[in-house]
């Protein structure tokens, strides 16, 4: 009787033990361990436990990675959401400690449009349009009105809120007045670069002096067509993938 009592002291002091003991976490062959059983630790120390992320930057990788799931992941306990307008990750369905694990983060990378709604003189206006945009009539026809805006002292603007008339030229020597559309219909580079990217229609103004800005003019619409073309994607490509579901 005495060697039970204290074996279970034993056992009561070691429980203890492992509770006051601080959290320690080490690597064996990549794998993370930690000196004390997941129930007994918290939220943010489990969060600390789970493997990072692997982060990519196209489409084509996320649906690679889902295919050939090296990791042996169980797919019909994952999800696939789609985050934002150029960002979509793989995630766990909860566990038993109701926590969320992210296999999978998928961010397009994607030219600058931070200028967007700033002046730009001509020739740099120009290159922004070439950078940031996809090649279409519209941009063809716009970096062609800008080419031939005469950028001088002498430079004329007619605006009625809607169109422009502006002095250009129109020979070696000559100038004549040109209507510049309003709005006009892009495809910038906002999402991934497997998709085709949503067309929108921006306001395109010039000043005096030959500097020129685009506005965003569809309240943000092509945010929720980027999201689409995604999930049609993502459906496409992960038909024959069993237990995969995608939220979009």
């Amino acid at each position: 009787m005495q060697t039970t009592d204290q074996g279970l002291k034993d056992t009561l002091e070691y429980v203890v033990g492992i509770a006051k003991t601080e959290l320690e976490t080490f690597e064996i062959d990549g794998k993370v361990y930690a000196n004390q059983p997941l129930e007994l630790l918290g939220e943010r120390e489990r969060k600390d436990l789970m493997v990072a992320p692997l982060k990519i930057t196209t489409l084509t990788g996320l649906i690679d990675y889902i295919k050939e799931n090296r990791d042996g992941l169980e797919m019909d306990k994952t999800f696939v959401q789609i985050t934002g307008p150029a960002s979509v990750r793989l995630m766990s369905t909860p566990n038993k400690d109701k926590a969320r694990e992210t296999y999978v983060e998928a961010t397009a990378e994607l030219p600058s449009m931070g200028n967007l709604g700033s002046w730009f003189d001509l020739e740099n206006f120009m290159i922004f349009l070439q950078a940031a945009f996809v090649p279409t009539e519209d941009r063809g026809l716009l970096l062609k009105w800008v080419g031939n805006i005469k950028a001088d002292e002498a430079v004329q603007v007619t605006d009625d809120g809607t169109s422009q008339q502006v002095v250009a030229k129109t020979g070696v020597a000559t100038v004549s007045n040109i209507i510049l559309p309003n709005p006009v219909k892009l495809r910038p580079y906002r999402t991934f670069q497997e998709l085709q990217q949503p067309e929108s229609e921006f306001v395109f103004r010039v000043r005096k002096g030959g500097v020129c800005a685009l506005f965003d003019a569809d309240g943000g619409a092509w945010k929720i067509e980027a999201r689409v073309l995604i999930k049609a994607a993502l459906m496409d490509a992960l038909a024959d993938a069993k237990g995969i579901v995608i939220i979009g």
